[in-house]
Formats: C-alpha cells, structure tokens, sequence
C-alpha cells in the first residue's frame, strides 16, 4: 500500500517538478513517461497480489476493513495536514502583527522624539 501511495505522488511530482530538477536532472518527457508508467503498473500489480492473498487468508471482510482502515487513517493524516497549516498561518499572522505593533509604536516614538527635540511640542 505505501508503494502505491509513492507512485502516486511521484505521478505527482513529475508533473510539476522542483526548478532544479527541471535544469539540473532533467529527463527526457519519454523517459519520464516510461517510468511513471512502469511504476504504476507494477504498484497495480502489487496491490491485485496483495488483495487476493488477503481474501484467501482472511476472506473478502478483511479486504474491505483493510480498504476502511486505510481511508480512515489517510482522512486522520489530511486533516493534522490542515491543522498543521493553520497553525503555521496563526504563527505568521501573530509575527505579522507583532511586527506592525512594534513598527507603529517605533514610528510614534520618533515622532515624538523629533517634536521634543526640536522645542516644537509647545506649540501643538
């Protein structure tokens, strides 16, 4: 199951790969062509001899449980992926925030620094 789960996201990745990869290893698109193919169906073939050695040792309730049990964990790890991302965006909002707190209070500090300074604040 883990082999079909890279296929796929190097199915992925060779369809928008790293501008380094792009320049630096590029293949030619046959040769990426043939790869993503070749991998594919030797993932399909592994996971058709896998289900049928599940049915017969365990029957075809096994398949289906290991068919829930996979979309259960794969729904848990989306959505600490979603977690995750939000409290990345929280961290960068509430630098963000810090960061024209402190700016704004530096601002108003050297504005009145100036006014003081220069003898002017009486005439405010």
């Amino acid at each position: 199951m883990g082999a079909i789960s890279d296929v796929h996201q190097a199915d992925k990745m060779a369809k928008k790969p790293p501008l380094l990869k792009k320049l630096v290893f590029s293949k030619s698109v046959e040769e990426e062509a043939i790869d993503a193919f070749a991998a594919k169906k030797k993932a399909e073939a592994m996971e058709a001899e896998l289900k049928q050695w599940i049915i017969l040792t365990h029957g075809l309730s096994a398949w289906d449980e290991l068919i829930r049990m996979q979309g259960k964990i794969r729904k848990q790890r989306q959505d600490q992926i979603y977690a995750q991302q939000e409290r990345q965006k929280a961290i960068i909002n509430g630098v963000a925030i810090s960061v024209l707190i402190v700016l704004c209070a530096a601002l108003v500090s050297w504005i009145g620094y100036i006014i003081i300074t220069e003898g002017n604040w009486r005439s405010w």
